[in-house]
């Protein structure tokens, strides 16, 4: 498990990187955001005789995103974990990307007013989100890792015009099984709400 983390915390701070130099090199087109957020989380992990639950207060994810505003897409690279539960520490982890919807526009972006003045919109701005994700599953009985397939919708709402706080609900789920020792077609699905807080404009000057 601890060579998992380690990787995936590796590959974690490698991609964000490169996004960030992305952000740098395109930023007539894109902004970029990191969020922090916390919350309750609940997963089901099964075996072929075996079920136990994963639930815990003690949820964290982080978020950087690539954002267009002008489209109303944003590109994000996630890094979930549960913290503790009783099946102990970090018993699920789960790095993941996808790209975010926003159906109504989205906050900072640039609109042409009366007599041809140009205004940033700030509004309390939903949207939904995929993902596709590697998850990590630690009980007390065995270790496994799965790809998976996610789903959230939320809403940011301004503070200032670099934070906002953010409120979502998402939904996670493995295809696909995998095997350890004696337990087989292990998989997993399960939801998690979080609050956190967005900050944007990251690495812009």
């Amino acid at each position: 498990m601890i060579l998992f983390i380690s990787n995936a915390t590796f590959l974690f701070f490698r991609v964000l990187v490169t996004m960030l130099l992305i952000s740098k090199l395109s930023h007539a087109y894109l902004t970029s955001s990191f969020d922090m957020n916390i919350g309750q989380s609940s997963f089901s992990a099964k075996t072929s005789n075996d079920s136990r639950t994963i639930g815990s207060f003690s949820t964290i994810e982080m978020n950087y995103c690539l954002r267009n505003s002008s489209m109303g897409l944003a590109y994000a690279m996630s890094f979930f974990e549960v913290v503790n539960s009783k099946e102990g520490a970090l018993a699920l982890t789960r790095f993941s990307v996808g790209p975010r919807y926003y159906p109504m526009g989205m906050n900072g972006n640039k609109v042409i007013i009366d007599n041809d003045v140009v205004a940033k919109i700030w509004k309390a701005t939903p949207y939904i989100g995929g993902s596709m994700g590697l998850t990590n599953i630690s009980t007390q009985v065995y270790n496994a890792s799965m790809f998976d397939l996610g789903f959230r919708f939320g809403v940011e709402i301004p503070l200032t015009p670099r934070l906002l706080l953010n409120a979502q609900y998402g939904f996670s789920e493995s295809f696909g099984s995998s095997s350890v020792g004696d337990a087989k077609n292990i998989s997993y699905s399960g939801t998690v709400a979080t609050v956190g807080i967005i900050i944007s404009g990251v690495g812009e000057m």
